[in-house]
């Protein structure tokens, strides 16, 4: 009797770029290269692997694809600085094909940037603090103006980011950026027709003072406050547009 082997055993084919790929990750690693480190060129790397240069290419092309490496015409490749393109293109990617929703990058940044506020609060230097108390003047001064508003709302939360120290954190907030943006615009058009800026408006007073007196635990349960407000919201306003879309429309008499 002939016996069935598993999907899970199936031996897959790797390809000589895909290899060479795996080496430059391991020779990253191990000798420990920094941003703007040079790699051997393709030619020296075609000598060493005995392979052809267009797999070398091959290989150091998918590296670039990746946000791992940098190259030019005639030089070697680069070690990349960390960069929060690779992740911008699948949550854009992500956004476009309907896979994700706004509402899961609310959720998402919700966690991030909970985590975020408790370490600025540990974190914020004395001129970080000072540009935070003026981005609040600009807060309380625009409350109404949701354009306006949400430039100085995007540039506290900025703040916060970088004041964390946290250059994961930042680079994953900063790949959902466009998403961000939009995440904004839905949620502030909710507040200015439901009549809740005061609220909002509190909601990120809590956030700063805070930050401010240095209460990590304090400044992470205000954040996610502020969340679970955006989010409740945001439901609201889908909703709302949801059944506006699905709405029959009167016949005329």
């Amino acid at each position: 009797m002939r016996s069935e082997i598993p999907t899970s055993d199936v031996i897959k084919q790797i390809t000589i770029s895909d290899q060479i790929v795996d080496h430059l990750l391991a020779l990253i690693s191990t000798q420990n290269l920094q941003p703007n480190d040079l790699l051997p060129s393709e030619a020296e790397l075609a000598r060493t692997f005995n392979v052809s240069r267009p797999a070398v290419r091959e290989a150091t092309n998918a590296l670039v694809g990746q946000g791992i490496i940098t190259k030019a015409a005639g030089k070697r490749p680069v070690v990349r600085a960390l960069s929060q393109k690779p992740f911008a293109n699948l949550v854009t990617h992500g956004l476009v094909t309907r896979q994700m929703s706004i509402l899961e990058v609310l959720e998402a940044r919700s966690g991030l940037e909970m985590v975020a506020a408790e370490l600025a609060a540990e974190r914020m230097t004395k001129e970080e603090v000072a540009a935070l108390e003026t981005v609040i003047v600009q807060l309380k001064k625009y409350a109404g103006n949701d354009a306006v508003f949400s430039l100085h709302d995007q540039h506290m939360h900025r703040l916060i980011v970088a004041a964390s120290r946290n250059s994961l954190i930042k680079t994953m907030l900063d790949g959902i950026s466009a998403a961000v943006k939009q995440s904004y615009e839905v949620g502030l058009g909710f507040v200015y027709q439901a009549g809740e800026w005061g609220k909002v408006l509190q909601l990120h007073l809590d956030i700063a003072d805070a930050i401010v007196k240095r209460d990590g635990a304090a400044a992470k349960q205000a954040m996610n406050a502020h969340f679970v407000s955006a989010i409740t919201r945001t439901r609201k306003y889908l909703l709302e547009r949801s059944e506006m879309q699905i709405k029959p429309a009167r016949k005329k008499k």
